[in-house]
């Protein structure tokens, strides 16, 4: 049919289908040819918008920036390993403010994007079954921040907890004042959501007499404490990678088996 793309009908391709059509082709072409190809299937998804085949251009909301990440495959996500290795993640974590340290530690074992972090509820988590369920996610407002949807479709999923995380969450809870089902899991100090700032952080600034918070505070205390890990600067969103690469090196999934996962 002219409006199918294999067994799919094109209004059922989201952005994340297209990513992992991209990552399997990657497996087999050069990066060169997988750009390549691109362009002709943003072209025939465009002729589908126009004809009301399907509602949006998939490929053409992918960045610029995850296309590069994309096609580049492996070789970027083992760089990142590399420089961000488990003894700094485990360095990060222990020099991080009481009130960060879960927060870093939840995201680098569950892959969870930040939008998808501070929109969490204590009722998405089923303590029972060790799982918590991605439903929504963070967005930007006209005034400060609102829940919306996850960044795509299959970005509502659920994610298996260990036994580590069930068991700090449990006293996380215990010892925040905001504990009900409604409540944020991880909301900032008012026990409102917080911004999407809030998580990286800031330097240290000795010239406006600047204390550094956030990741980049606990990344500036791991660096100083332990010099010989040669820690460098990363972002949030970083972390989220490094949660990839654990997985396609540590636990041997495919890409395309980690783009499931997350």
């Amino acid at each position: 049919s002219y409006c199918r793309v294999g067994d799919l009908e094109m209004n059922e391709i989201c952005i994340k289908t297209v990513k992992n059509i991209v990552m399997e082709i990657g497996e087999t072409r050069a990066s060169k040819t997988v750009k390549n190809m691109m362009g002709p299937f943003r072209s025939v998804f465009d002729y589908a918008v126009e004809n009301d085949w399907c509602k949006i251009n998939a490929p053409a909301r992918i960045s610029p920036t995850t296309w590069k990440e994309l096609i580049g495959g492996k070789r970027k996500k083992k760089d990142l390993a590399q420089r961000i290795a488990s003894p700094i993640i485990d360095a990060v974590i222990e020099c991080a403010d009481t009130d960060f340290r879960l927060r870093i530690k939840f995201t680098v074992k569950t892959g969870v994007r930040s939008g998808e972090l501070r929109a969490l509820l204590w009722s998405d988590v089923d303590f029972e079954k060790k799982k918590i369920d991605i439903n929504k996610a963070a967005e930007k407002a006209e005034q400060g921040q609102s829940v919306g949807y996850p960044k795509t479709d299959a970005g509502n999923r659920p994610i298996a907890l260990t036994d580590e995380l069930v068991t700090e969450l449990k006293a996380w809870r215990l010892l925040s004042p905001w504990s009900r089902d409604n409540d944020l899991i991880f909301p900032g100090r008012s026990g409102a959501m917080m911004g999407p700032n809030t998580l990286n952080g800031e330097k240290s600034s000795k010239k406006r007499g600047r204390r550094a918070k956030g990741l980049k505070a606990a990344i500036e205390k791991a660096a100083a404490k332990y010099p010989e890990l040669k820690i460098t600067e990363f972002t949030w969103h970083d972390l989220r990678h490094y949660f990839a690469s654990n997985l396609i090196f540590n636990a041997n999934l495919s890409v395309k088996e980690v783009a499931r996962e997350m």
